[in-house]
C-alpha cells in the first residue's frame, strides 16, 4: 500500500522527480522480493539490467564456479593428517574440488607429503602412494567400487552438501 501512495505521489506532482529513482529501485526490489528473488540492493539491481547471459549448474542453482571446503569431518586420524593427504593427493589434480582443497591447506598452513606416485581416476577421483600406503580422495561411488564402504550417516551429509568435502580413506 506504502508503494502505491509513494508511485501516486511521483506521477501527480512533476517536482517529486527527484525521488523517482529510488522509489523504482525500492518498488523493483520489493516485487522481486514478493516473487522470491532476494536482491541486495540497487547497485546491484543495476547491474542485473546489464546481464545478457546467466549460465545454471546442472543442479539448476547459481554459484560462482569456485567450491570452498566448508568443514572436515575427521573419521579416523587427525583434521591436519586427512588435509595434508588429501593436498598430498590434489596437489597434482586441476579439478575445482581438488583446488577448494589446496586452498584449504594452504590458509590453514598444512603441508603435503611426498607422494610415491598419483593415479587420476577420470570422474571419480584420484589416489597416491604415500609411504607404501594407498590413499583414495573423490567421489562415494569410488569408495563402493573398491569395496569401502562409507558411514551412511557421514554418506547422507556428502549428499547433503553436494560434495563442497571429498571424502578420503585413510
Amino acid at each position: 500500500m506504502v508503494y502505491k501512495a509513494l508511485e501516486l505521489l511521483v506521477i501527480a506532482c512533476p517536482c517529486a522527480l527527484v525521488i523517482s529513482t529510488p522509489v523504482a529501485i525500492v518498488s523493483a526490489i520489493g516485487n522481486a522480493a514478493k516473487n522470491g528473488i532476494l536482491i541486495k540492493g540497487g547497485t546491484s539491481l543495476e547491474v542485473a539490467g546489464t546481464v545478457q547471459v546467466i549460465a545454471f549448474d546442472k543442479n539448476g542453482t547459481l554459484t560462482a564456479g569456485k567450491p570452498k571446503v566448508s568443514r572436515i569431518i575427521p573419521i579416523d586420524g587427525s583434521e591436519q593428517v586427512i588435509i595434508s593427504v588429501a593436498r598430498t593427493i590434489e596437489e597434482y589434480s586441476q579439478h575445482p574440488i581438488a583446488l577448494a582443497i589446496l586452498d584449504y591447506a594452504i590458509a590453514y598452513n598444512i603441508s603435503s607429503q611426498q607422494a610415491d606416485s598419483f593415479k587420476a581416476i577420470v570422474g571419480k577421483g584420484a589416489e597416491a602412494s604415500i609411504n607404501g600406503t594407498q590413499y583414495y580422495a573423490g567421489k562415494p561411488n569410488l569408495f563402493t567400487e573398491l569395496g569401502l564402504v562409507i558411514n551412511p550417516d557421514i554418506q547422507s551429509l556428502l549428499l547433503m552438501h553436494r560434495m563442497k568435502v571429498t571424502p578420503l580413506s585413510l
